[in-house]
């Protein structure tokens, strides 16, 4: 059996493109926008090799392919009408995305194009020369550098599991503040076009050089600047107000989360859970409601 597969394995390669139609369904009811989303395999490929008997597929092979691909829909025509004959209530509750691990964290680093909008940028990112961030000698330690510098730790239970530590919570919230372009991977794919030019003689290195320059030394006076914005050590959010947690006392920081902007405790590591609301950024309180 596993003789075989590596047989499998080693013939897929020299196939073609397992190709498939992914059809998506939008419908209406009862003023409310429905979405499905299904896939109808045209070319086999690849895949070919991996069927083991009629209709079925190598273990492994379904484990890859596992959550990946939709079922396949039915032929519809727009504008035709789609009966409710059923219809089931679940009652569930939304799950944060899974932590990285030091393996997804590579992986994310490696396939960071995913994270970029812009096509032209975006293509940059997935050339086999540009992709990523850092390359394949030099990912494993910056992971291993923000693990030395305690930005990162492994969770107190889930070890395989990384999580910010409070000097990593502290140096997000001020780059969010004063540089939010150094977290977004397109400033990386913008330098890499810049790059690119210089290889091909667009652009001179030294003006390329200059312009750098001028804005590390720009980004460290903005850095510069933020020195008295800082409550024990830790940003206080993108506002210059201090309010203290009701709870437990700890400073607040302003946090935008998936319905807006809100006010979470600082000391949320230490259990605390504290939050306030957030009117034209500044949190809400007590007094402030009562005024």
């Amino acid at each position: 059996m596993v003789y075989d597969q590596i047989c499998r394995r080693y013939l897929a390669q020299f196939l073609g493109d397992y190709e498939y139609l992914r059809t998506v369904i939008e419908l209406t009811c009862e003023g409310e926008l429905f979405r499905v989303t299904g896939t109808t395999p045209t070319t086999s490929g690849w895949r070919t090799v991996l069927e083991v008997g009629k209709g079925k597929t190598a273990p492994d092979a379904d484990e890859e392919t596992k959550g990946n691909e939709a079922p396949a829909l039915p032929v519809v025509r727009e504008g035709q009408p789609a009966p409710n004959v059923a219809c089931d209530v679940e009652r569930r509750q939304t799950k944060p995305p899974k932590r990285y691990t030091e393996g997804t964290l590579l992986a994310a680093m490696e396939s960071v194009d995913r994270a970029i909008s812009d096509e032209r940028l975006k293509k940059i990112m997935r050339t086999k020369e540009k992709a990523g961030i850092g390359t394949d000698a030099t990912r494993a330690g910056i992971i291993e550098n923000l693990f030395h510098r305690r930005y990162i730790g492994n969770h107190a239970k889930q070890k395989k599991q990384i999580m910010p530590l409070e000097r990593g919570d502290a140096l997000i919230v001020l780059l969010e503040r004063v540089a939010p372009e150094l977290a977004d991977p397109v400033l990386t794919a913008e330098w890499e076009d810049r790059l690119m030019q210089i290889e091909a003689g667009q652009l001179d290195l030294a003006q390329f050089e200059a312009d750098l320059g001028a804005w590390v030394r720009q980004l460290v006076e903005r850095i510069r600047a933020q020195r008295s914005k800082v409550v024990d050590g830790m940003p206080v959010g993108t506002s210059e107000i201090v309010v203290a947690c009701p709870a437990c006392g700890a400073p607040m920081r302003r946090i935008k989360g998936s319905r807006g902007y809100f006010w979470g405790c600082t000391a949320f590591r230490t259990g605390c859970r504290g939050t306030l609301p957030d009117a034209d950024g500044a949190p809400v309180t007590r007094d402030t409601r009562a005024g």
